[in-house]
C-alpha cells in the first residue's frame, strides 16, 4: 500500500487522546460549559485548518463511535452510543462549531429522516463557514477510479478522488484478498488524484509484478461496498490509525460513484471447474509424476482451502496454507500430511505458469515453502487413534 501523506503523523498518546475523546461522547452540557469541552476545542481547531480532511475526519469519528456494526457480539448487553441524541445535542447548541459538524453530518449520514431533522435545523443557521464547507453537499466524484494491484494478488489499492468546489480528498483504500476481500485500512489524503498517482508510482516502481489501472467506478463502489460489509464481520475488528475511523467518509464518497455495478469478487469454482483444473495440472510436465489418488485427494484439499482463487498463490498464502489452515483443517495420516509441500510447490509453479507470474514472483513464492514446510504439517497435526 502506498505511504501515507505528508500531514505531520500523530504519536500513539496524542492518538489515544483523540479517540478518547471523540469515541465517549458525553451528554450535552450547558450552552456556557460547552465551549470548553475538548469535543467543542476539536471541532474548533479542525474548522480553522485550511483542509476539509480535518473536519472531515473529526466528525466522521463521531459518527463511526455510534456505529451498531462496531458492536462485540461477544458482549451484545454493552452499552453502545446512539447517533440521533448526539445529533439533537448539536442541534440544541446554536454554535458555529456544531453549525459545521451539522453540515458535515447531513453529507456523511445515509439516513434520509435524520438528514432531513439535520437540514431543517440548518436553514436557521447563520454562521460564516469556509468555503469548502458551503460546497460539501455540491461535492463530485471524478470520473476515474484507479486500482493498483500486485501480481500475486495479496490485495488490491484503490484510489477515489472527491472533488469539493476546488478541493480534493483522495481516498487510498487497501483490500486484503487473504483476510477475505476484505477492507483493511482507508485513509483521506488532501492530494488530488494525480498526485497520490504518482507518488504510489514511485513505490510501485520498486517491485515487481505491480501494475495501476483505470477500473469502471461502479464495479469499484460495489467491490469497496462488499469489502466494508464483510471486513466489519471480522472479531476483534481491524484498525490502524485511520481505519474504520474513516469509513463515514469513504461510504459517502462511494454513494457519489454510479450504483449499479458487479462487485468483482472472485467466484468459487463449481466442482466440475475444480475437477478440470485438477486434471489440467497432472497432465502438465508439472503434475504427471505426482499423480495418485493420494495426490489428488491432497489437491482438492489445497482448492478447498485456498477457495475462491485456487490458481491465486503467494507467500503469504503459503504460509497460511502450511502454519495454519493444513494443520487446523486437514485431518489425515501423518505420512499423508508430509507429502502437501511437495505437492504445493509443483502446483504453485504451475498456478504461476498459468497467471503468467513474474520469475522473481514464482521464485518468492515457492521458496516460502521451503521456508514454512519445516513447521511440518505432519508434527503439528493431531492424529486420531
Amino acid at each position: 500500500m502506498a505511504k501515507k501523506s505528508r500531514r505531520k503523523k500523530q504519536t500513539s498518546r496524542e492518538r489515544e487522546a483523540r479517540r478518547r475523546h471523540l469515541h465517549s461522547v458525553p451528554p450535552p452540557p450547558a450552552h456556557d460549559d460547552f465551549t470548553d469541552e475538548p469535543l467543542f476545542q476539536q471541532i474548533r481547531a479542525s474548522l480553522r485548518t485550511d483542509e476539509p480532511i480535518d473536519l472531515l475526519m473529526t466528525v466522521a469519528a463521531l459518527i463511526e463511535a455510534t456505529d451498531p456494526r462496531n458492536a462485540n457480539p461477544l458482549f451484545p448487553d454493552e452499552a453502545a452510543l446512539a447517533l440521533d441524541p448526539l445529533v439533537e445535542s448539536f442541534i440544541g447548541l446554536p454554535y458555529a462549531e456544531t453549525t459545521a459538524a451539522l453540515m458535515v453530518m447531513k453529507s456523511l449520514i445515509p439516513d434520509d429522516a435524520l438528514r432531513t431533522r439535520i437540514a431543517s435545523e440548518l436553514a436557521t443557521r447563520r454562521h460564516p463557514m469556509p468555503n469548502w464547507l458551503n460546497s460539501l453537499a455540491d461535492a463530485r466524484a471524478s470520473s476515474g477510479v484507479s486500482l493498483a494491484t500486485h501480481e500475486l494478488g495479496d490485495g488490491d489499492d484503490y484510489v477515489i478522488t472527491v472533488d469539493i468546489g476546488r478541493d480534493p480528498v483522495t481516498f487510498l483504500v487497501f483490500v486484503d484478498h487473504n483476510l477475505g476481500s476484505v477492507v483493511k485500512d482507508a485513509f483521506p489524503s488532501p492530494e488530488s488524484h494525480a498526485e497520490l498517482l504518482a507518488r504510489m508510482r514511485e513505490t510501485i516502481d520498486a517491485t515487481d509484478g505491480a501494475a495501476i489501472s483505470t477500473v469502471d467506478p461502479a464495479a469499484a463502489r460495489a467491490t469497496l461496498e462488499d469489502a466494508i460489509k464483510f471486513g466489519a464481520m471480522i472479531v476483534p475488528r481491524l484498525e490502524t490509525d485511520t481505519w474504520p475511523m474513516c469509513r463515514p467518509i469513504l461510504e459517502w464518497a462511494l454513494r457519489l460513484l454510479p450504483a449499479g455495478g458487479v462487485s468483482s469478487g472472485s467466484r468459487p469454482l463449481s466442482d466440475e471447474e475444480q475437477a478440470e483444473l485438477s486434471d489440467a495440472f497432472f497432465a502438465s510436465s508439472y503434475g504427471r509424476d505426482l499423480d495418485n489418488a493420494d495426490a489428488r485427494s491432497a489437491l482438492e484439499n489445497l482448492m478447498w482451502l485456498n477457495d475462491p482463487d485456487p490458481l491465486r498463490w503467494s507467500p503469504v498464502v503459503v504460509e497460511r496454507m502450511l502454519v495454519d489452515l493444513i494443520p487446523g483443517k486437514v485431518v489425515d495420516t501423518r505420512e499423508s500430511l508430509a507429502r502437501y509441500p511437495d505437492l504445493m510447490r509443483a502446483f504453485i509453479e504451475y498456478c504461476l505458469d498459468q497467471r503468467g507470474a513474474t520469475p522473481i514472483s514464482r521464485f518468492e513464492t515457492t521458496a516460502a515453502v521451503m521456508r514454512y514446510e519445516a513447521v511440518s504439517p505432519g508434527d503439528q497435526q493431531q492424529q486420531p487413534q
